[in-house]
Parts: structure tokens; C-alpha cells; sequence
């Protein structure tokens, strides 16, 4: 790692954020969010911006501190790699989709799983709530002759 990568991978550095213009690509990297034992395979900004968070292949997903790059929860529970990760529209519930085709409904402040849902054959891919948070979409894999078909739940009927 060259010396400028770790300060800007150093906590307390300077904010990793910067408004500059003409950036060359080598000089967009802000900060490196290191914690997941294996691959990422997505993330999402909370909507008000103060949060990451990372769906890796270890199985878990890691909220971090927007501003300091820090990793303040770790969300374990799923029984195979985290596919996909979505902060509700008012930013207090997570969901993730995994391969191990459930999605669970977590709170963001707690980190407690709230919710397990189950009823695709087939990996979780993606994940979504509604504009007004009161429902969830998935999709999972699903090869022919027998496609997957998008799923819809209720969040109120989860208690949470």
C-alpha cells in the first residue's frame, strides 16, 4: 500500500470525502473499508448518508461510519455469503439477501435481526424496500426451465 493509501486509510485521518475537479481515477480513492474476510459483493449509503453498508462473502454485513471509515456493527446471521443490502427509506432497518436464499430484516441501532424471511429456491441476487418502507422486494437466481420469480412481503406482518 503506498503511503498516501494508508493515510487515507488511517482513522482520525483527514475526512475521505473531497470535492475536487478533474480527478485522475487513481486520485477518486477516498478510503478502503477494510474488515470482510472475503469478497464484497455490494453496499449502500443509510439515506442520510452517515452510514455504509458492506454485504460480504464471510457471511456478514458490516455497518461503518461514513465519516471515519470506522466499522461500528457487525450483522451476523445468514448461513452463506451476503449477496445484497438495502437501508430502509427512514434508515432504522437493513435488509440482506444471501445465498442461503432468506433475507433477513435487521435494526440498524440494536443490531438485532428482527426478521428471517424464507421462500426462494434459489440464491438471494437483490433486495429492496418500498418508497415508504412498508414493503420489501427480492429476487433470487433461477435458471431455466424453472425461472425465479420476484418476491413481496409485507414489513408490518414482521413486527417490526
Amino acid at each position: 500500500m503506498t503511503s498516501e493509501a494508508a493515510r487515507r486509510c488511517a482513522p482520525g485521518g483527514p475526512p475521505w470525502l473531497h470535492l475536487r475537479t478533474r480527478q485522475r481515477e487513481s486520485e477518486a480513492l477516498i478510503r478502503t473499508l477494510a474488515g470482510h474476510g472475503t469478497s464484497v459483493f455490494a453496499c449502500a449509503f443509510s439515506p442520510d448518508g452517515r452510514r455504509i453498508a458492506s454485504a460480504g462473502g464471510d457471511r456478514a454485513v458490516k455497518l461503518w461510519d461514513a465519516e471515519t471509515g470506522r466499522c461500528v456493527a457487525t450483522l451476523e446471521g445468514h448461513r452463506d455469503s451476503v449477496t445484497d443490502c438495502v437501508f430502509s427509506p427512514d434508515g432504522r432497518r437493513l435488509v440482506s439477501g444471501s445465498r442461503d436464499e432468506t433475507l433477513k430484516l435487521w435494526d440498524v441501532e440494536t443490531g438485532a435481526c428482527g426478521a428471517t424471511l424464507e421462500g426462494h429456491s434459489e440464491a438471494v441476487l437483490a433486495c429492496a424496500f418500498s418508497p415508504d418502507g412498508q414493503r420489501l422486494a427480492s429476487a433470487a437466481a433461477g435458471w431455466w426451465p424453472a425461472p425465479s420469480t420476484p418476491k413481496v412481503a409485507p414489513v408490518r406482518r414482521l413486527g417490526t
